[in-house]
């Protein structure tokens, strides 16, 4: 508490810049999954996955299982309900201040990575999703009281904008000038 407390007073933007980097990582990964092929991605995670990976359900992610393996409704659905999810939870946490409205995003956002872990996808780096729930308890749970808006330094704000709007336009925009990591391209590799 005393470290905290002392880089509070000597940065005191350093947490509402935290947690308006923290919501810009969900929401551009969530951009990400806004393609025609996350579907497949996601019929292949659940079929793979130990929790839902079994018998019926798992032809069900198919449209025709052995014969077509496209994604079926369900598959789309489910990809498509994540991305949602993914884009409202930190929505609501950016602007709640603690209380009830927290807790339920909090808990929304806890369900959500470990959903995804619980599926132990192949290729996916599972402690961002520890890491990202962790930060999000820190950030939003603890310091819920702090608004992500109160970032006060013009550099800041301008270095802010850059990082989390500039790289990613761009990298979306010119795929095959910049890095899809950079971009935060995580479902749309790095193809132009």
């Amino acid at each position: 508490h005393y470290y905290t407390a002392l880089v509070c007073f000597m940065f005191p933007d350093w947490l509402p810049a935290s947690k308006l980097v923290w919501v810009g990582v969900w929401m551009w990964a969530a951009t990400s999954k806004l393609n025609r092929h996350f579907p497949s991605v996601v019929a292949v995670m659940q079929s793979n996955s130990p929790l839902t990976g079994f018998g019926p359900f798992r032809k069900m992610l198919y449209r025709s299982y052995p014969d077509d393996l496209r994604p079926s409704r369900l598959a789309k659905f489910m990809a498509h309900a994540g991305t949602v999810v993914e884009y409202c939870f930190p929505i609501a946490l950016v602007f709640s201040d603690g209380g009830t409205s927290t807790t339920i995003a909090l808990a929304v956002m806890v369900l959500f990575h470990t959903f995804i872990t619980s599926s132990i996808p192949m290729g996916v780096p599972l402690e961002w999703n520890v890491i990202m729930v962790y930060g999000g308890f820190v950030l939003f749970g603890h310091y819920a009281e702090v608004n992500a808006f109160s970032v006060s330094s013009p550099l800041l704000i301008a270095y802010l904008v850059f990082a989390m709007f500039g790289m990613q336009l761009f990298g979306n925009l010119v795929p095959s000038k910049f890095s899809f990591l950079c971009s935060m391209r995580y479902y749309a590799g790095n193809w132009p």
